[in-house]
Parts: C-alpha cells; structure tokens; sequence
C-alpha cells in the first residue's frame, strides 16, 4: 500500500486510495503484533464480527523504513496528509530508530520537494509528544535541540517566498515549533 500511495504512474486517485487505506489499517492493527493480542483487547462477542490484519515483523519494518521516504514522493497534498497521519500513528506507538536523521537530512537538503517532506514528517512526529507529560517529552527535547534551530533559518529564508508550497512551508514550520514548546 505504501508504495501504491507513492506510485507516480497510476492516477492519483489510486494513490490516495492507497494512502487512505494503509493509515486506517495502520490506525486500527498497528498495535496489535499476534493473535492473541487481539484475543487479549476484545471478548469473544467483539471478535465475531471483527476483521483484524496483523502487520508481521517484516511489513512493520518495511513501513518504519519508508515511510519517511513516502513523504517525499506524494503525489499529491492529499496523499501527504494520509502519509503524515501513517507517520504519527506508527511512531505513537514507538518511535522508529534512524527516523530523526533521515528528517534532518531532508530539511538540510537544497531539494524544495524533500525539504517539504522532512516538514511534514517532523510536524506528525512532534504532535505525538503536543500533550505530554515531561517525563514522556525525551525524544522532544532531543528533536528541538537537533531541528528546531535549522527550522527557524528554514523559517528566516522562505519569509520572501510568497507560492503555495512556501506558505505551506511555513505554516507547518510555525506549527511544529509551537507543539514542541
């Protein structure tokens, strides 16, 4: 699915379809890894009619490991805001190894289309940490000591950019300031 949201060849309806797709199956299975999880979490009357998709350890990798990527090649507005919300959901329930570099690699790129896709990633990870506790703010910290600098001179330099993708820019960069402090 989430190459299909991504695929630059089929119609970007099919994209989104895709992308639509794969973030209510994440949103709904992710975190359930056996079957038995999923016995554990509902009573047998709530398991007749349920339809559940256990992610395998190979597909959650594949995922963790292109989603990042995926932003980068939407093909669409639409299809990044499902992406964005693939992302926030998979690192709601653990934030995924290597996921802060590749972020900072795209938002120091002089790539306009992979600077936006480093946004976008950065924005859904900070919401996961918008409402929590101190304690539970680590990987916040971590990030606004490491990203929030190069998002206020990203910030700093698109001021004179009036397109759409400029003002998207940064208004996502002001909001993701704002729900990290």
């Amino acid at each position: 699915m989430l190459d299909i949201a991504v695929l630059p060849t089929v119609d970007v309806n099919i994209n989104l379809a895709a992308a639509i797709q794969l973030k209510n199956m994440i949103e709904a299975h992710w975190q359930f890894a056996t079957i038995e999880e999923v016995h554990q979490f509902f009573d047998e009357d709530e398991m007749k009619n349920r339809v559940t998709i256990i992610f395998g350890e190979e597909d959650r990798e594949y995922v963790r490991s292109n989603m990042i990527r995926s932003v980068t090649e939407a093909t669409s507005f639409q299809v990044l805001a499902q992406l964005e919300e693939v992302i926030y959901h998979v690192s709601n329930k653990t934030l995924p190894e290597g996921i802060l570099p590749q972020i900072s690699e795209l938002i120091n790129s002089s790539d306009e289309k992979k600077v936006f896709g480093g946004l976008t990633a950065l924005k859904a990870i900070v919401k996961k940490f918008e409402y929590s506790s101190k304690s539970e703010r680590v990987h916040l910290n971590e990030i606004a000591t490491h990203l929030f600098p190069k998002l206020e001179q990203t910030l700093v330099s698109l001021l004179e950019i009036d397109t759409e993708e400029g003002v998207r820019a940064k208004a996502m960069i002001v909001e993701t300031i704002r729900r990290g402090n």
